[in-house]
């Protein structure tokens, strides 16, 4: 937010400003000449054509004497001439697919190389930015969604070829932002099983395009930030990417258990490969892809039997921001992480229903919660055992946390076993799961010299 009100109150105002409208302005002026036949089809294209290539050749001869007015020019002329390709073969039909992806091709390559070559990351937001918006803006609700994800494969191979060899995160985060956003939106608008063989395709690619530049961002960052991991995409990516996977397949548990069985396995190989490659280099993202795919791997079983398992999910991903807000001594990622893993219980209570399965302790319902608990006992111990590198008003969670974990335990096996056994069972019952449950606790305050679960033991 800090950097975009810069953008509007630093620098050339006006310049800036000036070119937004610009680029708004082609975009509506294509749509309007093309409603009121105002002039032929090839005179308003070539002419949006001219405009484009005329300011964005005045941006390169300005580079050195202004520096900062040229690379503006050159950003937007770079979003002028995506609309002018866009609008050339997905409204008009007038060059053919083949070669307005080649043009497409050429051009992510050209404002990548100039941004890359005057070190100026402005230049690729303006010019990547104005990328995903052409089909946005003149589209027409009729398109072949295959093209639209083809041509934001091509965007996103272009902000892969940028992070090869700069660490520009607003760049990798306006990629990852637009291309699921406006996936999502299709998806929600469109989508039909029909077209289940034409999107997947499209987004397990997305999804190794993001894998691989948050790999490279870590390994591109300076040496005194060597490994540093970039949270949004890390832990961001596989919730969405298997949140559209569950539209997908929405329905068949199945398919969503084996996709978070692949998941999970593609994380641990990952894990494993780079460790034996770049080893403690880096260590901090080789430790959240190992716990990423554990937690697939090991969501692959109540996925099985139940596909509206997301709340859980949720409740794991904010213990990982946790953990990974406290290495990475990020005050936001932490209480982000918090405040999901409190909203993943509150939305897992609200879709409470009788489970789906027969068998005692092993059904999507009881291990939901035990999960939610699980993800409360780990970012409690990790915030108690790194107290000294939190705010004071932080350090109360570890005892929240913990006592939520005792709570969820508690009320998801109270649950089960009020579901599952008779009346004349259910004390008995009780009573083993709170010795159990005491034991294990006395086994992590051992194991883990975790002072706060050996008074909850205590207390049991």
């Amino acid at each position: 937010m800090g950097k975009l009100t810069a953008f509007f109150t630093k620098g050339n105002i006006v310049v800036r400003i000036g070119l937004i409208v610009l680029l708004f302005g082609v975009a509506f002026l294509l749509k309007y000449t093309a409603e009121h036949n105002l002039v032929s089809i090839e005179m308003r294209l070539c002419s949006a054509a001219a405009l484009g290539l005329t300011i964005l050749g005045t941006g390169w001869y300005l580079r050195k004497t202004a520096r900062i007015y040229g690379l503006l020019l050159q950003g937007g002329a770079i979003g002028i001439l995506y609309l002018t390709l866009f609008a050339s073969a997905r409204i008009y039909n007038m060059i053919p697919i083949e070669l307005a992806g080649t043009l497409m091709i050429a051009l992510v390559i050209l404002s990548g190389t100039i941004a890359v070559l005057l070190n100026a990351p402005g230049l690729a937001q303006l010019g990547t930015l104005g990328g995903f918006l052409a089909p946005v803006l003149i589209s027409t609700s009729t398109g072949n969604h295959v093209m639209l994800f083809s041509y934001y494969t091509l965007l996103n191979a272009g902000v892969l070829g940028i992070s090869w060899f700069k660490t520009w995160r607003l760049l990798n985060l306006t990629g990852f932002i637009f291309t699921f956003a406006i996936s999502s939106i299709w998806g929600y608008q469109y989508y039909k099983p029909f077209y289940y063989a034409s999107t997947q395709p499209f987004l397990i690619i997305f999804f190794l395009l993001y894998i691989t530049i948050s790999i490279l961002f870590a390994l591109r960052m300076p040496v005194r930030l060597r490994g540093y991991v970039d949270t949004t995409l890390v832990f961001g990516l596989p919730v969405i990417a298997s949140s559209m996977q569950a539209s997908l397949v929405f329905g068949d548990a199945y398919k969503m258990a084996v996709s978070s069985l692949i998941t999970g396995a593609f994380y641990i190989i990952l894990a494993s490969t780079l460790w034996k490659k770049k080893g403690a280099g880096l260590k901090l993202l080789t430790e959240a892809f190992l716990a990423l795919g554990v937690i697939f791997t090991s969501l692959s079983i109540p996925l099985a039997l139940d596909a509206e398992f997301s709340s859980a999910l949720w409740a794991l991903e904010g213990a990982a921001l946790i953990w990974t807000g406290i290495y990475q001594m990020r005050l936001s990622a932490r209480l982000f992480g918090i405040l999901l893993l409190f909203g993943a219980g509150v939305i897992f209570i609200s879709d409470i229903h009788v489970p789906s399965s027969i068998l005692p302790f092993i059904n999507e319902q009881y291990l939901g919660g035990v999960i939610i608990a699980f993800a409360g006992f780990f970012s409690s111990y990790f915030l108690q055992h790194n107290s000294q590198l939190l705010h004071l008003k932080e350090k109360q969670f570890h005892t929240i946390l913990l006592v939520w974990g005792i709570l969820w335990l508690f009320c998801t096996n109270w649950a089960e076993i009020d579901y599952q056994f008779s009346r004349r069972h259910e004390i008995p019952a009780i009573i083993s799961v709170f010795a159990l449950s005491a034991t294990f606790m006395n086994k992590l305050l051992k194991k883990l010299n975790w002072k706060s679960i050996g008074y909850a033991a205590a207390a049991l």
